[in-house]
């Protein structure tokens, strides 16, 4: 009888818990499908019957947290551990509820023992790389992110943050790898692919990049800040109007989207500033409290040459956001601010709470520049020269300059543009003379050029154009992997390509003012492409600015760069650099048939009658003296000199380097050989 009992009672035992089993596969089902109030009575009535059953305990938790019940999820997901301790998978819905309500170091210590248990939890290990993700600790979580793809390759959501890892080492062409595996596998991981676009942006690969953004857009077309990364691609890419299109197709889906209006204010500020203004002031309606409003107020009224209205705007940038060191660096370029002493221990301080964290690198640097600026001013050379040092021993371990690969292109571009080459190709191109183009070393002088001749009034002065600079990457992206430069394929062109080139730029510099009889486009980059240049328009007039030696280097190295001129990080290096410029220009002396003028900032200065003359007279226009009066012209200027050429001319900036004379002895050897 005690058998029968006994048998009775284990198949009794046996029902329960098939049919506890089948409920739970129920409420899962439910919990999959979406109906979560439905999966949490399910759960809740397993528990009445069994109270200590595991899967109940843990998946009703992890639905209380969905639900916003967080105090709830931690009861049941704790007690699923007492009841399952040696449970890793428990162990990883503890970590993620955890993570889920912000507490970093109770999500890593539950992944930690989850992985002790089972060290070949794929998930344990990717919750740990997420958590040093978000903790900053790249090293680690680049670890954990690796040994999580040593286990499963094939996982494309940990190729992807394995890449936002990399990107953030600055590690981006590997990181581009991980991105391309993972839509090797699902090409539909949209997030993944808008990544991947925004690090060929940070690459330089402008086209390729688009056509990632595009990809996405026809199948998300409502998705705002997707349009919003499209136009600031086509901006990059120098293509405003369909830069300008996108930002107002996001303001159509979303009026208030402040980034797009930020976007636009900043697109429109060199060519249409009524028009920028009214954009980044109408951001203050919406949010009065905006930062970045305020701040590119400021970047607008500095360009303007409102320099008082400028030191307003970024005032209040930093009182909202005291953080806010882009918009201390723009006080330090406002020569008539002063800041006070406690001012410069605060910044002084904050310099050395971030001196040592790797992950404040960018703040470093503008920190660093902004002190050397202050100090200048003030005269304290000692200092400003360790402030200037430290900003640029950190852009440079970001920046790398490749000095081989910089000689390289200088050698190739002299080799590919030789008098052969333009021999063969006489009558090529546009013969307009509309284009003017000043081109030389930074800080020669070139914005002061540009702001005598523009002040003229045939002459309009269209400021740094990368329409160029877009040619030239178009041609290197094209490239025949012979040449190291865009000089192999520049020889590649046959007459009509050329002429298609020419007539593309002149029309896009013609739609910013087409009434001008004269454009000048001032980019001193412009001095590595006379070549193309002079082959699309051979009638072009191109004006090279010369500084003394030492003052250009100087100014260049004091300077932080938003884009690209890494050779400026390093005083050798840019010693290096200026005798491979001098070492090009005189080679385009030599080569080109088109007369250069020369204009010497030295014997400008002292001297502005004369040189101005010059400056008509080559580009063909009869003498006007409100060019001596360029200072008081009102137009866009965004250079770093747009502070200097508010003022009339002035001596003192000659032979500024030998206030660090004794910091400079470097480049004073490479610079006299």
């Amino acid at each position: 009888m005690a058998q029968i009992q006994q048998k009775q009672h284990q198949s009794e035992k046996l029902q329960n818990t098939e049919m506890l089993q089948q409920n739970l596969q129920q409420a899962i089902n439910l919990q999959l499908a979406g109906n979560m109030l439905a999966a949490e009575r399910k759960y809740r009535s397993i528990l009445k019957k069994a109270p200590n059953h595991t899967d109940a305990l843990q998946f009703l938790a992890v639905i209380l947290q969905q639900s916003d019940h967080p105090s709830a999820a931690d009861y049941f997901i704790k007690k699923a551990v007492k009841s399952a301790p040696k449970n890793a998978q428990v162990l990883i819905n503890q970590a993620e509820i955890y993570r889920d309500q912000g507490d970093l170091d109770k999500t890593q210590l539950c992944a930690e023992r989850a992985l002790s248990l089972n060290p070949d939890l794929i998930d344990a290990f990717v919750i740990l790389g997420a958590v040093c993700f978000q903790k900053q600790q790249l090293q680690t979580a680049k670890l954990h992110f690796n040994h999580a793809l040593k286990i499963n390759p094939y996982d494309v959501s940990v190729h992807n943050q394995l890449a936002n890892v990399l990107c953030l080492q600055d590690h981006n062409q590997e990181a581009v790898e991980h991105y391309q595996q993972a839509l090797s596998i699902q090409p539909d991981f949209h997030d993944c692919r808008v990544n991947l676009a925004d690090t060929l942006i940070d690459l330089g690969e402008i086209r390729n990049a688009i056509s990632h953004y595009q990809h996405v857009l026809e199948r998300q077309p409502e998705n705002t800040p997707l349009l919003i990364r499209l136009g600031a691609a086509f901006e990059k890419r120098g293509d405003t109007e369909k830069a300008i299109q996108h930002y107002q197709m996001a303001l159509e889906k979303n009026p208030e989207l402040i980034e797009a209006r930020i976007n636009m204010g900043r697109v429109l500020l060199s060519n249409n500033p009524q028009q920028s203004e009214k954009f980044l002031s109408s951001i203050l309606k919406i949010d009065p409290d905006n930062a970045d409003a305020h701040y590119w107020l400021g970047i607008h009224s500095q360009t303007m040459g409102r320099f008082e209205k400028a030191t307003r705007y970024f005032q209040q940038a930093i009182l909202l956001r005291p953080d806010f060191y882009d918009a201390w660096h723009r006080l330090s370029q406002n020569r008539g601010y002063i800041p006070t002493q406690i001012e410069l221990k605060d910044l002084e301080f904050q310099v050395e709470q971030i001196r040592n964290n790797e992950n404040k690198g960018q703040d470093l640097i503008t920190l660093s520049f902004t002190l050397g600026r202050f100090h200048d001013q003030q005269g304290n050379h000692d200092s400003a020269f360790c402030y200037f040092q430290q900003g640029n021993r950190v852009k440079a371990k970001k920046y790398v300059f490749d000095k081989d690969k910089h000689e390289q292109q200088i050698n190739d571009i002299i080799k590919t543009f030789d008098a052969e080459f333009f021999s063969q190709r006489q009558g090529w191109g546009n013969q307009s003379r509309i284009p003017v183009f000043i081109v030389g070393m930074p800080r020669s002088g070139t914005t002061l050029v540009e702001q005598i001749l523009s002040t003229h009034t045939e002459l309009y002065g269209a400021g740094e154009l990368e329409f160029m600079q877009q040619q030239v990457r178009y041609l290197s992206e094209n490239n025949d992997k012979q040449s190291i430069s865009h000089a192999g394929t520049t020889r590649q062109l046959n007459q009509q390509q050329v002429k298609q080139q020419a007539d593309n730029y002149l029309r896009d510099l013609q739609k910013l003012q087409p009434e001008s009889k004269g454009i000048v486009d001032k980019l001193p980059g412009n001095y590595l492409r006379l070549g193309l240049i002079r082959l699309l328009f051979p009638q072009a007039r191109i004006i090279h600015c010369r500084r003394d030696p030492m003052d250009t280097c100087w100014s260049c190295f004091q300077q932080n760069f938003e884009k690209g001129l890494s050779f400026s990080n390093n005083l050798k290096n840019l010693g290096f650099a200026y005798l491979n410029y001098i070492r090009l220009i005189e080679h385009w002396h030599k080569t080109l048939s088109t007369e250069i003028l020369d204009i010497n900032y030295e014997q400008l200065i002292e001297n502005p009658a004369d040189q101005s003359r010059r400056l008509l007279q080559y580009c063909g226009l009869k003498w006007d003296p409100a060019v001596l009066d360029y200072h008081q012209q009102v137009r866009p200027v965004s250079s770093a000199s747009q502070w200097q050429v508010r003022q009339p001319l002035y001596k003192t900036s000659i032979g500024r380097w030998k206030n660090y004379q004794q910091y400079l002895k470097p480049l004073q050897r490479i610079l006299a050989a």
